[in-house]
């Protein structure tokens, strides 16, 4: 299943009584509400934080080294602040060789494979 991020306008959640009320809005789009039972959102929070816990360790399958925010540009992360400067410097060095070459297509995947095996790469 592949999940499409969106930038979001709005995101507001309240705690009732027994629920939880979520509202958010996309950069274009309507509103939208919706409410959940206290215990569905705790199932959930405990869900993405179990989530978090693996993509932040490196030896998960699901290991993420970074993201990027809007307004704030690529955030990274390492076991020390030398290899962090390692993965932006790397970061950086790609989106600048991009720049320089907009018009190359991407590797396909027997490419990718071929790499990942060679390199022992977890991407």
């Amino acid at each position: 299943m592949r999940i499409r991020a969106e930038p979001l306008r709005s995101l507001t959640l309240a705690f009732m009584d027994r629920s939880l009320e979520a509202r958010f809005q996309r950069l274009s789009g309507p509103e939208v509400r919706f409410q959940v039972t206290r215990a569905y959102a705790l199932a959930v929070l405990v869900s993405a934080a179990a989530l978090l816990r693996l993509a932040l360790d490196q030896n998960s399958p699901l290991y993420l080294p970074g993201v990027m925010l809007a307004r704030l540009g690529p955030n990274v992360w390492h076991d020390s602040p030398a290899a962090a400067m390692a993965t932006l410097e790397e970061l950086e060095e790609t989106a600048r060789l991009m720049l320089l070459q907009p018009h190359t297509t991407a590797l396909a995947d027997a490419a990718l494979d071929a790499l990942r095996q060679s390199f022992g790469a977890r991407w």
